[in-house]
């Protein structure tokens, strides 16, 4: 091939790219950035494979059900690989006995990918695949993996070391082999009496056989045997020509093998190698979330999307030694959690797929009310776990109704149903003209918060206006989320930002904040009726308010306070610091007080708004409070101390 025909190819094939990387944004909602990267980092290895000499890494890390699996089969087949693609789960637990393949080599020399020919390897799961477990102190524990050590090696450069021990073990089954043709092809029945042997024949059960020198095999081989065997020894002879090979030129090209070692590595380090795994380390906070389908997905899309490619490496760190995370490459594409509008984008693709299909098959059209798409979503949606729930309640929400649907239609002679969901009442309702056909179905989700009554929810509102106010007006700033009545657990709750960086005065801030919900109880209903609801609350501030004091040392001690315990560093006297964090305590839980008297107004429109909804968004809290905090802000990406101004009245001063 001359510099134009390559010049051609290359070209055809970035218009390939290009063409994928569309279908798959059509395919795939709310990735585009990740496509992005993936298409980027696979084009040089698909336009001119003969200048890779190293394995292409792509690692692909997010929470379950985000699509990292789905999408790489995908671009397989979009690339025309379906045939040099293998697919690992990488169980390194397993003992690797019986049937299953102790190591990558093995699979890679039994697949259809051919030595220093491109294909793509998948190693999905790979969070399973920890070599080390670290203690409560951090000390590193090495784990006893027992299968797909050499994992490693395919990483490093993409070449294994030959395994010479598989030719032993492959000579011992065909010697195993041999013998038992040998008896098969035997008429003398030694091990059995005459008459049985003469019954069975007479029977039928047995058919007279040719003797052993009278029949040729044509077979010596099996095609696994074959297959095997034409990796191992790197042969260029068809398979089909191998199986007629007979046992005695097997083992003389072992043995010369063996003799001159001739082969001495296998080389797959043209392969595109993608590397899937959830890694809850890095994803902590959306991880230890499962249950929660209150939670508004954009929260979790929001705080997923900062992860960056050091916040992979440290989670890594924790199941795998620097060498090891090393190998891996630094090219790490990170999945945030789906988002509000992606989720609706597959509830609207789904649900139109089901309609799709009853027309296809009973020639009625269905058209679905905006309520459709609502309630499949206020009952689908677990942000935390992906796509698979949405599928599943949407199959659950849609199919057997459109089902009885399409029948109904048929019997009325009707072509076209408009479909909604009275959610109240569980029903879908099918309608044409004056016709109309109600469903019961089962909303999960909803029928959990119909669980709560009026009176909890008022005093679970009272306590939530209370923290979302407080913070709003010491931080000037509004919260992310409001929500009461929950599905996840009996309760609400208030989002804010979290930041790792806050200085004394957010501090203490904080914990006028977390006193918010009890002082609003207290204030509204009096003491008597005041709940133990806050006393997570009462404890994340003596918490805050200890760590001011004792360890980020904001008081007047210059070191920290810890209690004594193993080897750690001494601590001073603890008791002389109670009553500061009394009065700590106290003192902002008086500052909460204030805070809520002094803007009682917003404070019921707070609590009002959440009786109505349920929910309030950051973008309605603004609204709400422009009136009564005309200069808030919505949520914030940074600290809100303006160090840089402070900064410059110093430098000038």
């Amino acid at each position: 091939m001359n510099y134009i025909e390559i010049a051609k190819a290359i070209s055809q094939r970035r218009e390939r790219l290009k063409e994928i990387k569309a279908e798959l944004k059509r395919e795939f909602f709310g990735l585009d950035p990740v496509i992005d990267r993936i298409i980027k980092s696979v084009e040089t290895w698909y336009l001119l494979p003969d200048a890779v000499s190293f394995p292409v890494i792509i690692n692909l890390w997010g929470l379950t059900g985000v699509g990292k699996t789905d999408l790489v089969r995908k671009l397989v087949r979009k690339l025309g690989f379906e045939n040099k693609f293998v697919e690992i789960q990488m169980d390194g637990a397993s003992s690797g006995s019986g049937f299953y393949q102790d190591s990558i080599c093995e699979i890679l020399e039994t697949s259809t990918i051919d030595e220093g020919e491109a294909g793509i390897i998948l190693l999905d799961e790979f969070q399973r695949f920890r070599t080390i477990e670290l203690n409560e102190r951090g000390e590193c524990k090495e784990l006893d993996i027992k299968r797909y050590q050499d994992v490693w090696m395919l990483l490093s450069d993409g070449k294994f070391a030959s395994d010479f021990s598989l030719y032993t073990k492959i000579q011992r089954e065909l010697l195993n082999d041999a013998y038992n043709i040998d008896r098969r092809e035997s008429d003398d029945y030694e091990d059995e009496p005459e008459e049985v042997v003469a019954s069975a024949k007479a029977s039928g059960k047995r058919k007279n056989k040719k003797k052993t020198a009278d029949y040729i095999r044509k077979f010596g081989l099996s095609p696994w045997q074959a297959m095997d065997y034409k990796k191992l020894l790197k042969r260029k002879e068809p398979v089909a020509e191998i199986m007629t090979w007979d046992l005695q030129k097997i083992n003389y090209l072992c043995q010369e093998a063996l003799a001159n070692r001739i082969s001495t590595e296998f080389n797959y380090s043209k392969c595109l190698i993608f590397i899937c795994g959830n890694l809850d380390e890095a994803f902590k906070m959306a991880s230890s979330a499962l249950e929660d389908c209150d939670t508004d997905a954009d929260i979790f899309h929001e705080q997923t999307k900062k992860l960056s490619v050091v916040d992979i490496k440290k989670a890594l760190q924790e199941r795998f030694r620097p060498e090891q995370i090393a190998r891996m490459g630094n090219n790490h594409i990170i999945y945030p959690s789906l988002s509000r509008k992606s989720y609706e984008q597959i509830i609207e693709a789904t649900s139109q797929r089901y309609a799709r299909k009853m027309n296809e098959t009973i020639g009625v059209s269905f058209i679905y009310n905006n309520s459709v798409y609502d309630e499949i979503y206020a009952n689908a949606v677990y942000p935390t776990q992906g796509t698979r729930p949405v599928f599943s309640s949407v199959h659950q929400i849609l199919s057997s109704p459109l089902i009885d649907l399409s029948t109904w239609a048929v019997e009325k002679n009707i072509s076209d149903i408009t479909v909604s969901i009275d959610g109240e009442r569980g029903l879908l309702i099918g309608t044409s003209g004056t016709h109309s056909l109600n469903i019961p179905i089962l909303l999960d989700i909803r029928n959990q918060r119909a669980r709560n009554t009026q009176d909890f929810n008022t005093l679970v509102a009272v306590h939530e206006a209370g923290h979302a106010l407080v913070y709003a007006v010491l931080n000037n700033c509004t919260p992310k989320e409001i929500k009461i009545n929950m599905a996840s657990f009996k309760g609400g709750f208030t989002t804010f930002d979290e930041e790792e960086l806050r200085n004394k005065q957010m501090l203490e801030n904080m914990i006028a904040v977390c006193l918010g919900g009890p002082v609003a109880e207290e204030i509204v209903f009096g003491d008597a009726y005041r709940t133990n609801g806050g006393a997570s609350d009462i404890t994340t501030a003596t918490e805050i308010a200890a760590k001011n004091i004792k360890y980020w040392c904001f008081d007047t001690n210059a070191a920290q306070v810890r209690v004594p315990s193993g080897t750690e560093w001494a601590a001073l006297n603890v008791e002389n610091y109670n009553d500061k964090i009394e009065l700590l305590v106290k003192t902002q839980k008086e500052n909460a007080a204030t805070v809520i008297r002094h803007y009682v107004e917003l404070f019921k429109l707070i609590v009002a708004r959440l009786l109505k909804n349920d929910v309030i968004k950051a973008e309605d809290f603004a609204e709400m409070a422009k009136p009564f905090l005309p200069d808030i802000k919505i949520s914030q990406e940074e600290s809100i101390s303006p160090y840089s101004k402070i900064w410059t009245e110093f430098e000038l001063s």
